[in-house]
């Protein structure tokens, strides 16, 4: 950061996390000049600049996710989208550079946009919508060849007196209906 900014850094203010507490950080941080303050434990709130960013990362969520009218299950793929967006918006990334601090590109194609999402849920909404439609016409279809099947067979019940002559005319008819 200092190379990509041209500025030193002065303090780190952390967690009590262990990457912050590690004897190679302390002594990178005497080596650098660099002043640790760690927060006490359980209170976040002494960092307000972290807390305001994860509060205006979580309004990016809840927005995103409110205004597409999305389900929660999406809820870390939005959380990967704001911080994204915010991270190229706010410039917290240089656009010349590009590059995270080891020197890693950043992997643009892990991180979806929320409208790719919304998409990909609309379009499985449609399939749905028109998978539901194609059965409820098939089920309209079979309910009236059932019917006229009915009405057939009751039809030449009716015609027929003979028993015999009945059961073959109802045979017939199942079979015309089966060849349908």
């Amino acid at each position: 950061m200092e190379k990509e900014t041209g500025r030193h850094i002065k303090a780190v203010r952390s967690d009590r996390g262990g990457e912050y507490t590690s004897m190679a950080f302390m002594e990178y941080c005497e080596e650098k000049g660099i002043r640790r303050f760690l927060t006490a434990p359980y209170t976040p709130q002494q960092n307000g600049v972290v807390e305001r960013k994860n509060r205006t990362i979580l309004d990016m969520v809840r927005s995103m996710l409110k205004s597409k009218k999305m389900p929660k299950e999406f809820w870390a793929k939005a959380v990967q989208c704001a911080i994204y967006e915010k991270e190229e918006n706010g410039k917290v990334i240089s656009k010349l550079v590009k590059k995270v601090e080891e020197g890693v590109e950043k992997e643009n194609d892990l991180l979806m946009e929320i409208d790719a999402l919304v998409n990909e849920l609309v379009k499985e909404e449609k399939d749905i919508e028109m998978l539901t439609q194609q059965r409820d016409s098939l089920d309209v279809n079979l309910n009236r060849v059932q019917q006229e099947t009915v009405n057939l067979r009751y039809t030449i019940e009716i015609l027929t007196p003979d028993k015999v002559e009945m059961e073959e005319a109802k045979m017939e008819v199942e079979n015309v209906i089966v060849d349908l």
